[in-house]
């Protein structure tokens, strides 16, 4: 059997509006559930084919399989082609059509059983009428997530009922209300499961949608925290560089200042020089620049 999570994004898409992510949610859910259904319904159209096999006539139980047996494979054949589809909301109302179809099929294969192959041995009546039931019990909890346990109440089980009443007589005409009843009892307990599913679901979507937005803000806030973290590396290397830069620039500074105190202390050696020896010279002393046809005086000596 094949049960996927009613949550698998690519058979319940959640974008769009509420109901078309409720509508389906419940389709998901019902094919999810559906193999087990189709699979419990098989097993008892054996027992049951298997039970009128000595109290009906052969030909009309034999056709009876074939038809019930073709809805049970047309049911396995639509479950899987949709998990096999990539489902969409625009797609899934399709989709449920041809579950219901199937479905209906089913039923329409135990209407069939309960007017024409209605035994008249009171104990083959009598598990009719509980096959019946357990069938219209198992839709009621299986096909509720849509209202598909309509089908199998109102097609299979009201028949049945009516057929009693047909009949006439006190007790048939007891069964036949009885069967009526019961029909209310699950269509009442179908609905409210219904609802609950419902419920559950928009739960579900709630949680989704919180833990989307907690998700989206711890990406944000991670994001942010990895835009300040590379910032302030970048910061730090840069300030770090800077300060490279200004040691470099400090030291060729520092030499530059060196430097120009030893040019300094030459020149003012040099002129300390000249100044003593033109002090000390007795006569004129000058420099003469013929080509620029200059002359610059030093001083006169004593």
């Amino acid at each position: 059997m094949h049960a996927l999570d009613p949550s698998n994004t690519e058979h319940n898409p959640d974008s769009g509006p509420p109901k078309e992510r409720l509508r389906s949610a419940q389709v998901t859910q019902i094919y999810s559930q559906s193999l087990l259904g189709s699979l419990a319904a098989t097993l008892g159209g054996i027992v049951f084919a298997s039970a009128l096999w000595i109290a009906e006539p052969h030909p009309q139980i034999i056709a009876w399989i074939v038809f019930y047996f073709s809805t049970s494979v047309a049911h396995f054949v639509v479950t899987k082609a949709f998990f096999r589809s990539k489902t969409t909301a625009e797609n899934i109302v399709g989709w449920g059509r041809w579950h219901w179809a199937v479905t209906a099929s089913g039923s329409l294969a135990w209407t069939y059983a309960v007017i024409f192959l209605f035994p008249t041995d009171l104990h083959l009546q009598i598990f009719m009428i509980i096959f019946v039931g357990g069938i219209v019990s198992g839709a009621a909890a299986i096909y509720s997530p849509t209202r598909e346990y309509l089908t199998s109440n109102v097609v299979i089980l009201m028949p049945l009922a009516g057929h009693f009443l047909y009949l006439g007589g006190g007790y048939n005409i007891t069964i036949g209300l009885l069967l009526f009843m019961f029909g209310l009892v699950m269509f009442v307990v179908g609905n409210s499961v219904h609802r609950l599913y419902a419920e559950l679901l928009g739960i579900r979507f709630e949680r989704e949608d919180l833990i989307d937005d907690l998700s989206n803000q711890i990406s944000v806030r991670k994001q942010v925290e990895t835009d300040l973290r590379e910032a302030r590396d970048a910061l730090e290397l840069r300030v770090a560089e800077r300060t490279a830069e200004l040691g470099e620039r400090n030291l060729a500074l520092s030499e530059e200042i060196v430097e120009r105190r030893k040019v300094e202390d030459a020149l003012r050696a040099s002129e300390d020089a000249y100044r003593s020896l033109s002090e000390n010279i007795p006569g004129i002393v000058y420099r003469i620049w013929p080509d620029r046809k200059e002359v610059r005086f030093f001083g006169t000596g004593l």
